[in-house]
């Protein structure tokens, strides 16, 4: 799961006075707000977007606010919490300090959303298909119309709760319908918000058997996830049938998958058009179009991508004369199934793809120790045995540097904070070796699901080809990782399976497989498994000779209560953090270790930092900001010194420079009076957003 923090502006409201237009009248101006619903002086419940999102009635939200809203909170910033929180609550508004009623804003955590920008064209797969002689194109719609036929409201006419109310929100949608359709509002929830899912499942349009296809790669102008009973592919269908050409259209949504289009085999007569807003670079734009259209009915709504039937229509008009029209002239009928660009299955989407940077991120592993021929081993390592010992040893001589990636998965006998320990002590020795954890993209039930069912099913036949891609694509070169070192597979059917499927694809990507021979104690394999049975046996001679020093100690310590360990499935729910989050976590992580620590900047963002430490933690911290330097300021009950002070006193001090507008400036001017960079750091995220709305 993905998990975001941020301050969000607080509307304290009664139980009784909660009504689902004026909610929703708050949220059409600003949706980053959260409702703190209270029962007398008690807090009891919490609503967002998300829980109004898809109600369309009175009725449903007081249904959602009694059975679904979460009624506690989280003092502080405890992970361990908040995961459990979305585990009970799946679309929560985790709340990290008791509600109460003057409050103005308050910190919040979310499941984050990852999805590309609606304006984003993925520019590096655009010019992929152009080296390989593919017809692409990027169409640019302008993100401001400068005509009476630009957006006309704040309501997104796309939500269904607006469904069921009849009060001002209703009549207000009811008049400006009439500037996209003709259709009353009943007519228009039939034929065209009812339909939507049903319209985002159908990505195929014209006759299957038309060999010819274009692409059409967007947001929700594309998908049909738009207010207009008409949507582009659909007029660009029945462009075709008119003027008789053929082709094939099949729709990709850019904000959640653009690299679906990789998963295609492209030919030479086929066309891949990027729709995207607001865009720097462009084959054609369309602000010209926008800008002379003269019919009678409005282009869009909300904004610019939530296009009414017009709008679509004149998008798929100028999509067949400037595009379409013109290669149709030039077609070579003979090379319909010259392959340009073939199909790579196992594309990733836009939230696993940004989890999997994270993952690396929270590696951090040095630039310097990613340069180099290095190598991999993964291993589970239940336990970690003589075994795995010389697989280390083989491999760490052969690499520049040995990254050691232990599956964080805890289905195993041995939990992964014992597995790791073991692999850790017992690779102390070993210079270029490095532990890692292998996070939920290598060998996870994300991944590799049969990995963790291979003592029940030891005969299935597995397809691993997810996880190997995601090890070949994205964590080998970010490691330079050249070899990837396995040991031979003699009995264990499901790995020897998943070695042979590395063999065949880590090649592609510049990667080598590496398998050496099993380690035997006499005639006998060295196992995980034979460990296991040693230790229900309490055959202590026997586990001596196989395992290192390290993991024999272990074990033998722990004997009684690893004799007596049920094993079952534990998964492992890691929380994946975006950038924001992360760098809050580090943050206060580092003020509660260090005890010389500056906060430089007296604004928002240090109030609301502030409560995600105790007071012990906020007596040590020393406050600095530039008005301190013409007039006197406190600030938590401290005086605020004026920078020209901190290399009179606090030279060996941190300096956290809390100001996300001026964090640049600060740090320069940290420079100047005489502070290393390694004593300085800084926030670049606007931890505290400003909401138009009063209170």
């Amino acid at each position: 799961m993905l998990i975001d923090i941020r301050i969000r502006r607080c509307l304290n409201v009664q139980y009784t006075n909660i009504k689902i237009a004026e909610v929703g009248k708050v949220f059409s101006e600003n949706m980053d707000i959260v409702f703190c619903i209270f029962k007398g002086n008690e807090y009891y419940a919490n609503l967002d977007w998300t829980g109004l999102y898809m109600l369309s009635s009175q009725e449903k939200l007081m249904e959602n606010i009694d059975t679904r809203s979460d009624r506690e909170w989280v003092n502080g910033l405890r992970m361990d919490e908040i995961e459990k929180f979305f585990c009970k609550y799946q679309d929560a508004t985790v709340l990290l300090e008791k509600p109460e009623k003057w409050f103005k804003e308050i910190w919040t955590a979310n499941r984050e959303e990852v999805c590309a920008p609606v304006n984003r064209i993925d520019f590096s797969i655009y010019m992929k298909l152009r080296q390989k002689g593919i017809k692409a194109y990027i169409i640019n719609v302008p993100a401001e119309v400068k005509n009476v036929y630009g957006p006309f409201c704040k309501l997104m006419l796309t939500e269904r709760w607006i469904k069921g109310s009849k009060d001002i929100i209703r009549s207000e949608i009811e008049s400006n319908l009439k500037r996209i359709t003709d259709l009353s509002c009943e007519e228009y929830f039939a034929e065209v918000l009812d339909k939507f899912p049903n319209r985002r499942q159908n990505k195929q349009l014209g006759d299957e058997n038309i060999e010819r296809t274009i692409f059409l790669i967007g947001p929700c102008i594309v998908t049909g996830y738009s207010p207009s009973e008409s949507y582009i592919a659909e007029i660009l269908n029945s462009l075709l049938e008119k003027y008789n050409i053929l082709y094939k259209i099949i729709k990709i949504n850019s904000a959640y998958f653009p690299n679906e289009i990789m998963e295609y085999n492209i030919c030479q007569n086929d066309i891949v058009i990027f729709l995207g807003t607001g865009l720097s670079y462009k084959d054609y734009d369309l602000t010209e179009d926008y800008e002379q259209y003269d019919g009678i009915k409005n282009l869009c709504t909300s904004s610019t991508l939530h296009t009414s039937k017009a709008g679509c229509k004149l998008i798929a008009e100028a999509i067949m004369r400037e595009i379409i029209i013109p290669n149709n002239d030039t077609v070579n009928i003979i090379n319909d199934n010259q392959v340009l660009s073939v199909a790579e299955k196992g594309q990733l989407q836009v939230d696993t793809e940004y989890e999997i940077k994270m993952y690396l991120k929270r590696l951090k592993i040095p630039k310097y120790m990613r340069f180099g021929n290095n190598g991999a081993i993964v291993m589970n390592a239940n336990p970690y045995t003589i075994g795995h010992r010389q697989l280390v040893e083989y491999a760490s001589s052969n690499v520049d540097r040995l990254f050691i990636f232990v599956v964080e998965e805890d289905a195993s006998f041995f939990s992964f904070k014992e597995r790791f320990e073991m692999v850790l002590q017992g690779t102390k020795d070993i210079k270029n070796a490095i532990v890692v954890g292998s996070g939920n993209f290598i060998i996870s039930n994300k991944t590799f699901y049969d990995y963790f069912t291979k003592e029940i099913d030891k005969g299935k036949k597995i397809d691993a080809s997810k996880d190997v891609l995601i090890f070949a694509k994205y964590i080998a070169p970010y490691l330079n990782i050249k070899r990837r070192f396995v040991g031979t597979e003699p009995t264990d059917r499901i790995t020897e399976q998943y070695n042979e499927q590395m063999k065949k694809l880590l090649p592609n990507y510049g990667c080598e497989l590496i398998e050496i021979p099993r380690f035997r104690v006499g005639n006998e394999l060295i196992s995980g498994k034979t460990v296991r049975k040693a230790i229900l046996e309490n055959n202590i001679d026997y586990l001596y000779n196989l395992l290192p020093v390290t993991s024999y100690e272990f074990i033998k310590n722990n004997l009684e209560i690893l004799q007596e360990r049920e094993v079952g499935t534990r998964s492992n729910q890691n929380a994946f953090l975006t950038d924001r989050l992360l760098w809050i976590l580090e943050i206060v992580d580092f003020i509660n270790k260090e005890q010389n620590i500056i906060i430089y900047g007296v604004g928002n963002d240090t109030i609301q930092l502030l409560k995600l430490l105790n007071k012990e933690v906020i007596e040590k911290i020393i406050y600095v900001d530039g008005k301190a330097e013409t007039s006197e300021i406190t600030f938590s009950g401290k005086k605020v010194l004026p920078p020209y002070k901190l290399m009179e006193m606090y030279r060996n001090h941190y300096i956290i420079i809390l100001s996300s507008k001026h964090y640049k400036e600060i740090y320069y001017k940290c420079l100047d009076l005489g502070f290393e960079k390694s004593h300085i750091k800084y926030n670049p995220y606007d931890l505290y957003n400003n909401c138009k709305l009063d209170i």
